[in-house]
């Protein structure tokens, strides 16, 4: 069987050229992609648009230049960290859920997202069992609601806790859910 494969590029990996070369924005990033021979973009890093009305307007203008620019939307990514309190837990899946519906309104199928750093301040010394017990509801929470939205979630691994092999299993493995 045969797959076609396209060449993509994420907006994290522009970020840095983006800042140095001024005021540089998404439509400019996406305008430049196009203009690289790219045929699919990311939208990663510190471009990942706010949730709210405003984060899904934006999103949706956002698609529609990449549509008009022959850009498929392959991906978002965006930051979290769920090892906190609980209320604070609660606030970061909210914000998580409202960038699912980002993820929806860019048209993208996939996004990806953080889960911790590992423990540290009142929670170091977890073993890595705790700290499975503590973020995976979370994180199931975040993908049914993104299952709901036709948005798989997955782990952005990245990091120095949550990057080696068994721990992405042991983790994709406790979430146990088909959309994860």
């Amino acid at each position: 069987f045969a797959m076609a494969m396209k060449l993509a590029i994420s907006t994290y990996s522009l970020s840095r050229w983006a800042r140095e070369e001024g005021k540089r924005v998404e439509e400019e990033v996406i305008d430049e992609s196009a203009e690289m021979g790219v045929e699919a973009i990311e939208f990663a890093g510190p471009g990942a648009l706010a949730p709210g009305a405003e984060g899904l307007k934006r999103a949706g203008a956002l698609a529609r230049r990449c549509e008009k620019r022959g850009l498929a939307v392959a991906g978002y990514c965006v930051g979290a960290e769920l090892l906190v309190g609980r209320r604070a837990q609660a606030a970061v899946v909210a914000k998580l859920k409202g960038q699912v519906d980002i993820a929806a309104a860019l048209g993208v199928k996939s996004m990806r997202h953080d889960v911790t750093r590992g423990p540290s301040g009142r929670n170091k010394g977890m073993s890595f069992g705790q700290v499975l017990a503590r973020v995976v509801p979370a994180v199931r929470e975040v993908t049914e609601y993104g299952a709901q939205r036709g948005v798989v979630t997955s782990l952005e691994n990245h990091g120095f806790y949550l990057q080696t092999a068994d721990r992405v299993e042991k983790l994709i493995k406790a979430v146990g859910r088909k959309n994860y």
